[in-house]
């Protein structure tokens, strides 16, 4: 399953999705409603999802640009999910600490302080459907999953990923385009770029320092704000730099042509324990955390459903009666 995670949508950047919520029709906040809403849609254990609540995720989804089908098929994930975790929490006999009680509280009262008063709150949660019940579960949700699956989110887990799926790379660029204009350069400016750049990409490979090669030829505008080089994950850099990157060894220096220009790249181990890996690590420690839930959630959650007797029971009926 794709598990988009409501979540994700809605509390995010403190419910910002009030932008795109004022500016929905009728229509469209209408757009699940056949089937009686106090229905149970979805069972797992004594949780239950009505209508309702499938409803509001349904157009929260609608409001970020997602089709009818995909809007009830990602609700219809995180809701069912969401009631799973909380029955699993109470399965494995796990507790809510009180500083995770108090987190969620703290959460959701920034919440409301983004829209300034408790009503205003309400206000904007009742244009999507939602009500702060589903607030409550959302947030109890959350923390469910960091505690059914704490021993897969410890530093070491997360720093495995990190290392398995990051790179960091230095490169010297040599621009094939005018960085103020975007305009391209003639045939005889970029054949001028393109020798000047194999002659400085022999020099590295010939051992000469990369890093005064790369302070004094390199065009790329990032370089003295990215001095120990760029770390990035798949499809964050363009395609070309990517792929050689990736099949670099660690202090292996190659060549790439980009829409940017000519690109003399240096892989560079990622060097963990180093003040530069921490920072780097740090700055993307939520979005991993985010992506290792989501594997947990597809290929953990059923397994655990199953050792604790659990099952996600569907009512199809009700479920198919919720149409556009």
């Amino acid at each position: 399953m794709k598990f988009k995670k409501t979540a994700a949508v809605l509390m995010s950047a403190a419910l910002a999705l009030s932008a795109a919520s004022c500016g929905s029709s009728e229509e469209e906040n209408d757009a699940a409603q056949s089937a009686n809403g106090s229905e149970v849609v979805f069972t797992v254990g004594n949780q239950t999802v009505t209508v309702n609540e499938l409803n509001a995720y349904i157009t929260t989804y609608l409001n970020t640009d997602y089709t009818f089908d995909e809007a009830k098929t990602y609700a219809s994930e995180d809701v069912a999910n969401n009631a799973a975790m909380i029955a699993l929490v109470e399965a494995m006999g796990l507790e809510y600490t009180d500083e995770e009680k108090e987190a969620m509280a703290e959460q959701k009262q920034a919440m409301i302080d983004n829209y300034g008063s408790q009503s205003a709150y309400e206000d904007f949660l009742d244009t999507l459907g939602f009500t702060d019940e589903n607030i409550d579960t959302m947030l109890e949700a959350q923390y469910a999953e960091e505690k059914i699956f704490a021993d897969d989110l410890t530093d070491d887990a997360l720093k495995d990923y990190y290392n398995d799926r990051y790179f960091r790379a230095k490169h010297i660029l040599f621009t094939t385009m005018d960085t103020t204009t975007y305009e391209e350069y003639d045939d005889d400016k970029k054949a001028e770029q393109k020798a000047l750049a194999e002659e400085i990409l022999a020099r590295a490979q010939a051992g000469e320092d990369f890093d005064t090669l790369m302070n004094e030829y390199s065009e790329d505008p990032g370089t003295e704000s990215n001095p120990d080089g760029y770390y990035f994950t798949y499809d964050e850099m363009v395609e070309e730099f990517e792929d050689t990157v990736v099949e670099l060894e660690e202090n292996e220096i190659g060549f790439c042509e980009s829409d940017y220009g000519y690109h003399i790249i240096k892989r560079l181990p990622l060097e963990e324990g180093s003040d530069a890996y921490e920072e780097a690590f740090e700055g993307v420690r939520q979005t991993i955390k985010s992506k290792v839930i989501r594997n947990l959630v597809e290929n953990k959650l059923p397994q655990l459903l199953e050792e604790y007797g659990l099952e996600i029971v569907t009512n199809q009926e009700v479920l198919d009666s919720i149409t556009e």
